[in-house]
């Protein structure tokens, strides 16, 4: 069998299809969050119908989502396919005395989501998880716990708004350059940009190992492509750990019926 995952973050809603079996991992639809909420849960089935997606084959839908309004389009979908479907924060086994926080009800889901992906594929009691989408966010594992974040504007959030105040700049593919001074306005902006994002993400890191010990730094998230081919790194890469974790806690809760259906 097979289940529906879904990660519903704040700029792409992200479908995969996970076989149970096999263990594959496959991507299906990736609707822009704006362009999601707009259309119905009909909608959406036709969209995962022409990515080849067979109803028959699946068990549940399981989602994480940081976007309450497409809950209930998830939801329907589930209904209108007669599945069940699983919330990360209301149906899945979650250990809630992991997460050392003051309150719970403003962590988001994601961060859920993501440390679970940790347990499951590393078992690291002491890392940093680096998770580059609309925000770029940090969360600390100390002694197996989820102790604490930092949250600043993502890479797409920061030039976006550079662009809506910035007349003369326009949108090209920046990226991530080796040489300290641009000599043109892709180059300065790619350096200022792309390769300032890392500077900033690794002195917040170099802080938190001041008082910490992180024996590991995972990168996730779609902006993590931006810095894939940087060689003089020991980060460990991973753009499927959101998923990871979901299926985690769905076979923690249905056992064997969940890999061996």
């Amino acid at each position: 069998m097979k289940l529906l995952l879904v990660d519903i973050g704040n700029t792409t809603a992200d479908f995969r299809l996970y076989d149970t079996v096999t263990r594959e991992l496959s991507p299906l639809i990736r609707p822009f969050t704006q362009d999601a909420l707009n259309l119905t849960p009909e909608a959406i089935i036709t969209d995962l119908e022409n990515a080849q997606l067979d109803v028959r084959e699946l068990e549940a839908i399981i989602y994480v989502s940081v976007v309450p309004k497409l809950n209930e389009t998830i939801r329907a979908i589930g209904a209108l396919w007669q599945l069940s479907v699983e919330s990360l924060r209301h149906d899945l086994p979650v250990d809630w005395s992991r997460f050392k926080l003051p309150n719970l009800n403003l962590l988001g889901a994601d961060f859920v989501a993501n440390f679970y992906g940790v347990e499951a594929s590393y078992q690291l009691k002491n890392c940093a998880v680096v998770a580059l989408g609309t925000a770029t966010t940090i969360f600390v594992i100390q002694d197996g716990n989820f102790i604490g974040t930092t949250i600043s504007p993502g890479i797409q959030t920061s030039l976006q708004g550079l662009y809506a105040q910035a007349a003369l700049l326009s949108e090209m593919q920046y990226c991530y350059l080796p040489q300290p001074l641009g000599h043109n306005t892709f180059e300065s902006m790619s350096i200022g940009t792309i390769n300032g994002h890392y500077y900033m993400i690794q002195g917040l890191l170099a802080e938190m190992r001041k008082t910490m010990p992180l024996e590991q730094v995972l990168f996730t998230g779609g902006n993590m492509n931006y810095y894939r081919d940087l060689i003089d790194t020991d980060i460990c890469f991973d753009e499927t750990l959101i998923f990871k974790g979901l299926i985690y806690l769905y076979e923690q809760k249905y056992g064997n019926k969940a890999t061996h259906a």
